[in-house]
């Protein structure tokens, strides 16, 4: 096999991969940012427009 053929078959198989793995990393990292009790959303002691509730 010549040379210009390997490297043709190793970017039809390596551009591919590379590619699946950097999205694969990009939704990961996209999910851990999405997980339940991570931000401050919902569930705190401010009422809707930021004010503490507490009685302070």
């Amino acid at each position: 096999m010549d040379c210009q053929k390997s490297l043709q078959i190793l970017i039809v198989w390596l551009v591919p991969l590379i590619a699946s793995i950097s999205f694969w990393l990009f939704h990961k990292n996209q999910d851990d940012d999405n997980k339940p009790g991570g931000g401050k959303f919902g569930g705190g002691s401010n009422d809707s427009i930021g004010v503490s509730s507490s009685g302070d």
